[in-house]
């Protein structure tokens, strides 16, 4: 009698008079299997998992085989983290009672936090199957949609598991989560506040908060974390959290604080490393967010910045990027797409790096794959963009850059590259109205006021854009390629400017000066050589003009060397065969490499080079005819 009174409160969840009936039964009968097996799922409901696997133990010594107690030590090891054992006791208690909806969906649950979301649904299915009436393996089932990215279905069931239980507040939580991912946030908000009504637990607070910062309410984002850790301080994920909106507050003292403490605590400590990371690479202390990117990863290689932000793998990834590693930096963010497939953030910064390497095609399948996975990252549209724009695409480039615009808001970095684009189609007026609204945001940005300069030079304008010159050559420090890389205008991408307005006043000595400077500035860019090059040859002087010619051959080849796929360095190699007079080398490179492209703003750049370097020579010459057959090819391509 005492047994079974201790199971109808077990049913009624009265966990301690439950308890005090199986110890009491269990006293006069020591070897009772049954109350042996309520007793530890009394236990296991309580949270003493010692206690619930030791009579969960001792019970199945005497039934091994009792379905139901099998399963709920597969459910105690569930909750303790050990998903193995866990996975062994439930496919024998499935083997043993077939159709047991509850087992089905502890096992689903289990592949779920395992991330085997295929097996996960199978069993998630089978137990909808037995009872449809039961929301928790359709709340479930939307968790695992979720974690696949197949949002509209996760919404579904969550949907479908509130019909059948309107008041439960974690399914809440979970279609708030995903409302959120679908940027509908008055919906996800209506949820989580629900939610909170109904079970006003910390936890509750902390994902309002998390939301509200997403919605750019960060006051009250704060007012929540701060509430939820005034209740209870050790808290390592909301304190993490905390430092993030800090740091997105530019309070870095404070957000570093809220990482060191959670660092303290037990539990997160991948997560604090990886978001304490985040903050070196906002302050440029790209050194030491390694030294924490480098613990983290081997903790937890899939700790993340909120839920699409990076990875461990994926930051270091960006730091190597950012440190000019990027052999580096694609092996992190390979890794951290085969981690997950639709990573995104990885994407986006992946093609950057090809983008950086000369890799352009690369640059716009990693692109167009980051765009897909999330169409409202102005990051990926802008980083397309300027893919573009260094193809000579800038048709596209304007229409990436306006709509990255029109997602993240005025950004003088986009306005400027997309001045930039406006210049090269010629549309002058309004390349100077963009580089003016990124010179009135960043007044002190040098490469605006390069565009600008070159702007007002394609204008006429030469005094206008001597100022702006001389206003940027103090202010850009950065050194490296201007053209075969596609880094950013850098001081040398300022002389050269200098240079070209000089030399079309045909002020050679003035040109010939900056050169100089330029090649004392970049060494190894082998377009800055090949220009002096040109200058010496409108000044006659020739043995100088292909001494440094060949010197721009030797830098062309050597950097091929590093990213052999750059189809522009290529170009540039044929370019230099032919300054130097090896027609016949020059004019069978050119043959190959405008058969093998498709790209035609490279055939158009190529073609350009060459009508320059023809323009100094005699009608007719093979200068003249490479350039004629270029044209032909490009005509053919567009």
């Amino acid at each position: 009698m005492l047994a079974r009174r201790g199971e109808v409160y077990r049913q009624l969840d009265g966990y301690d008079e439950a308890l005090t009936d199986f110890t009491a039964a269990l006293t006069a009968n020591a070897d009772d299997a049954w109350s042996l097996a309520r007793r530890g799922d009394v236990y296991r409901q309580v949270g003493d998992y010692e206690a619930a696997l030791a009579d969960l133990d001792r019970s199945l010594g005497l039934e091994p085989r009792d379905a139901w107690t099998l399963s709920c030590r597969g459910e105690t090891y569930r909750r303790m983290g050990q998903y193995e054992a866990a996975l062994a006791d439930f496919d024998r208690a499935i083997a043993l009672s077939g159709r047991d909806a509850w087992t089905l969906s502890s096992r689903g649950d289990t592949f779920l936090r395992m991330g085997r979301y295929e097996a996960a649904l199978a069993d998630f299915d089978r137990a909808i199957s037995i009872d449809s009436t039961d929301p928790w393996p359709i709340a479930s089932r939307g968790q695992v949609y979720r974690a696949m990215g197949q949002l509209e279905a996760a919404l579904a069931n969550f949907n479908w598991a509130l019909e059948l239980d309107p008041h439960d507040a974690w399914t809440l939580v979970n279609r708030s989560e995903v409302y959120q991912l679908l940027a509908q946030y008055e919906a996800a908000l209506s949820d989580i506040n629900r939610a909170f009504d109904l079970e006003p637990h910390p936890a509750m607070l902390a994902r309002r908060g998390t939301l509200l910062y997403a919605m750019g309410d960060y006051a009250g984002a704060l007012n929540d974390i701060n509430e939820t850790l005034a209740q209870d301080p050790e808290q390592p994920m909301v304190l993490i959290e905390r430092g993030a909106i800090l740091l997105w507050l530019g309070e870095t003292t404070a957000a570093y604080a809220d990482f060191d403490q959670a660092l303290a605590l037990s539990g997160a400590e991948a997560l604090a490393l990886v978001h304490r990371a985040a903050a070196h690479i906002a302050l440029g202390a790209y050194e030491a967010a390694l030294v924490d990117l480098n613990q983290a990863i081997p903790l937890d290689a899939q700790a993340m910045i909120g839920r699409q932000g990076p990875n461990g793998l994926a930051l270091r990834g960006e730091v190597y990027r950012l440190l000019g590693q990027y052999a580096d930096a694609l092996a992190d963010f390979d890794l951290a797409i085969q981690y997950d497939p639709q990573h995104a953030w990885a994407y986006a910064r992946r093609g950057a790096t090809h983008r950086l390497m000369g890799q352009y095609p690369a640059a716009l399948a990693d692109l167009n794959q980051a765009i897909v996975f999330d169409l409202r990252d102005p990051w990926a549209i802008a980083g397309r963009g300027e893919t573009y724009r260094l193809l000579g695409w800038c048709d596209h480039a304007v229409g990436d850059f306006t709509w990255a615009l029109g997602l993240g808001g005025s950004d003088a970095w986009v306005l400027a590259r997309r001045g930039e684009a406006h210049r090269l189609l010629g549309q002058l007026e309004q390349a100077l109205a963009d580089f003016n609204e990124a010179l009135r945001m960043r007044p002190n940005y040098g490469w605006a006021l390069v565009g600008r300069a070159a702007t007002y030079a394609q204008q006429g304008n030469l005094n206008q854009a001597q100022a702006d010159l001389n206003q940027a050559n103090p202010l850009i420090l950065g050194s490296g390629p201007t053209r075969g890389g596609g880094r950013e205008p850098d001081d040398v991408g300022a002389m050269l400017v200098a240079a070209q307005i000089a030399q079309q006043q045909q002020q050679y000595e003035t040109a010939l000066t900056w050169l100089n400077r330029v090649v004392e500035q970049s060494p190894s860019d082998d377009w800055c050589w090949y220009r002096r090059g040109q200058i010496y040859l409108l000044l006659g002087q020739t043995t100088a003009a292909r001494a440094d010619i060949q010197c721009a051959l030797e830098r062309a080849r050597s950097a091929l060397v590093q990213t052999p796929d750059d189809l522009r360095l290529q170009f540039q190699v044929a370019l230099y065969l032919l300054a130097m007079g090896e027609e016949a080398v020059a004019s069978e490179q050119y043959e190959q490499l405008a058969a093998s492209t498709q790209i035609a703003a490279l055939v158009r750049v190529a073609c350009d080079d060459v009508r320059d370097l023809a323009a100094g020579s005699a009608p007719g010459s093979v200068a003249s005819q490479i350039g004629e057959r270029l044209a032909q090819r490009l005509a053919h391509i567009t």
